[in-house]
């Protein structure tokens, strides 16, 4: 029996030499989606948990898409929602008190600061590698649809000539962002993850196909037959910038969020998905 669990830890270890196209080691790689407002995160983690056996988070469960069935198992159900309330079972704060040891992959709405307080300090994944799948999504598109979230009327908010500075400096807009998800500062000894797969946000096949390699495929596939979606269509007759330009629009929004520069050096025009590597004392090696 000795030698089995000995031969049994043999092969995983080899396993986990073998690495994928992106250099993530098969069998040992540990991901976390970084939902980053307004690009199609809930889409993404519902899709995942439909996919795969041990997806978690507080959107990262089947139930974002009810069963053709539940009707006739309405008292399950009922506690069984995908309510963030304290009392669902799937509540972020239920979650942490559960502990991640059944997660492959985990998505959540979060401050940066928590993955490592909360999900990453798991004892289980201690020699894993811990990789973030980070959504790029370019500025000018994610403002316009970050005020169509909230029905804000962009013609209006610059209607009488004000510049992209004038709205932006707006602390509404900062807020809209939570830009706290994702702040990269190169010198940060702190940054939770070994890599960061960067990917377009609309690039949703292209990351199942990696993770496919991965993460434990479900026996029997949940179909997926809605789109989660929180926005109505965007109106371009509300998307006038008037004296601001896409270009300004861009620059600005660069200043508000070190997301977007990030993602603009990282992810080149033309891919879908891009690799970054942490170094061992936390800075990225661009």
């Amino acid at each position: 029996q000795e030698q089995e669990q000995e031969q049994e830890v043999k092969d995983r270890q080899d396993n986990n030499n073998n690495l994928d196209e992106y250099g993530l080691p098969l069998g040992n790689s540990w991901f976390s989606h970084v939902h980053i407002m307004k690009t199609a995160g809930s889409s993404f983690a519902k899709d995942i948990a439909r996919r795969y056996y041990g997806a978690c988070g507080n959107k990262g469960v089947s139930c974002m898409e009810e069963l053709e069935d539940t009707e006739k198992m309405s008292g399950v159900y009922e506690k069984d929602t995908c309510s963030t309330k304290e009392n669902s079972i799937w509540s972020t704060k239920n979650a942490e008190k559960r502990g991640y040891h059944n997660c492959a992959i985990v998505s959540e709405e979060i401050h940066m600061s928590d993955w490592s307080k909360w999900i990453l300090n798991s004892i289980l994944h201690k020699n894993a590698m811990k990789v973030a799948l980070i959504p790029c999504r370019d500025p000018v598109s994610h403002f316009f649809s970050m005020n169509n979230y909230r029905n804000a009327n962009v013609t209006k908010m610059f209607e009488d000539g004000k510049s992209c500075e004038e709205v932006l400096n707006n602390e509404t807009i900062f807020y809209i962002l939570q830009s706290e998800r994702f702040q990269i500062d190169m010198d940060n000894p702190t940054a939770p993850w070994d890599k960061l797969v960067l990917f377009k946000f609309d690039a949703i096949e292209s990351v199942l196909k990696l993770l496919d390699k991965h993460l434990p495929l479900r026996n029997f596939p949940l179909e997926s037959k809605k789109i989660m979606r929180s926005n109505k269509d965007r109106n371009p007759k509300n998307e006038q910038l008037n004296k601001c330009s896409e270009r300004d629009l861009a620059l600005e929004m660069k200043k508000l969020w070190s997301y977007y520069e990030f993602c603009e050096k990282n992810l080149p025009e033309g891919r879908d998905i891009a690799v970054v590597e942490v170094s061992k004392d936390g800075k990225v090696l661009m």
